[in-house]
């Protein structure tokens, strides 16, 4: 059995694959990793030169082919198609540190946790890049998911490497067609982790400041109705947990989900304000509370857009106007080289 298996989302990325394919194909690492190409219907050529690929590589790398689905339903087949003892997503325009990943599969031969975490890159088109890491976990420890919890603020989507068998037997399944899934990939398999392992490298490369994926007020827009799917994913799954979840799993998965809520306020803030979008912004608080106080509550715990949040609700949304002229300001000025969730479509 491979030790790890790379999920790679792939929908029109000729560009990105030579760079992605010679950082993961190292010698010393190949007889260890599976590497799934899915093609999410890509009109370049990503699936010839994933073919190119596979024939040098057979034992090694697999072009899985598909109509195109969205992020989500890449990660629904890599699941479905993965043989290795652990699973990891990659997106196709984003690449490895070769070194990281030897030395990681090292530990993997012998480890048995649920979820792995490392630390990862952001990688900036000058080749500068800046290290993300976790700086209260030991290195090499096995952790009860209930000691974690309180030591980081988020497990997010370029740190996680799953159990494959956790995520098969527990039916993990994405939204498909839909923007922004990785905070389902991040939440949904949380019940069933039982076991965490952090090992200090940074092997995971996210490329920032691709033309297309800033977070811009038109890309925003563009996107609310699946900002708004994901979060009612979340909170439909949020209602079906056990009463017998311990206490600090429930309060990460209502933090978790209170981000993406969050998230998708200050997306509505972004549109033009109007009395149809202020009434959507009370109509989607009032789903949130419906569901959850808890959730609702924890909405308030991040930064300038909880603030805003809470003006807005205080005052019975008579501030909604201007808080949505304050986010639409804040957003016209902000970087390109500001990304999205590499979500899409």
């Amino acid at each position: 059995m491979k030790l790890l298996t790379f999920s790679v989302a792939a929908y029109n990325v000729e560009t990105y694959l030579p760079k992605l394919f010679e950082t993961l194909l190292d010698r010393r690492c190949i007889d260890r990793i599976e590497i799934l190409i899915i093609n999410d219907g890509s009109s370049d050529k990503t699936a010839q030169i994933a073919e190119q690929y596979q024939t040098r590589f057979p034992d090694s790398v697999r072009l899985v082919n598909k109509e195109n689905g969205g992020h989500g339903s890449t990660i629904n087949k890599g699941i479905g198609e993965a043989a290795g003892r652990y699973f990891r997503a990659l997106d196709g325009d984003d690449w490895v540190d070769s070194d990281a990943l030897c030395s990681l599969l090292e530990h993997l031969e012998s480890a048995d946790a649920d979820v792995i975490l490392t630390n990862y890159y952001k990688c900036y088109p000058d080749g500068h890049r800046t290290k993300e890491r976790f700086h209260n976990l030991e290195t090499g420890r096995i952790y009860a998911f209930e000691e974690v919890a309180p030591l980081v603020t988020w497990m997010c989507y370029h740190t996680v490497i799953y159990k494959t068998d956790l995520l098969k037997k527990n039916c993990i399944h994405l939204d498909e067609h839909c923007f922004y899934v990785d905070s389902e990939l991040m939440i949904l398999p949380i019940p069933y982790v039982n076991t965490v392992a952090f090992y200090d490298y940074s092997f995971y490369c996210y490329r920032l400041g691709l033309e297309g994926q800033s977070v811009s007020p038109t890309s925003r827009m563009k996107h609310a109705q699946d900002s708004y799917t994901v979060a009612n994913s979340l909170l439909k799954m949020y209602d079906n947990l056990s009463d017998k979840l311990s206490e600090p799993k429930r309060h990460y998965i209502e933090h978790g989900i209170a981000g993406h809520c969050t998230w998708h306020f200050r997306t509505i803030l972004t549109y033009p304000p109007s009395l149809e979008k202020k009434k959507e912004v009370q109509d989607f608080d009032k789903l949130v509370r419906n569901h959850s106080k808890a959730i609702y509550n924890e909405m308030e715990q991040f930064g300038k857009t909880s603030q805003l949040l809470q003006i807005v609700r205080r005052s019975g949304y008579l501030l909604y106007y201007p808080a949505a002229w304050i986010v639409r300001r804040a957003s016209g000025s902000k970087s390109v080289l500001l990304r999205s969730r590499k979500s899409r479509s």
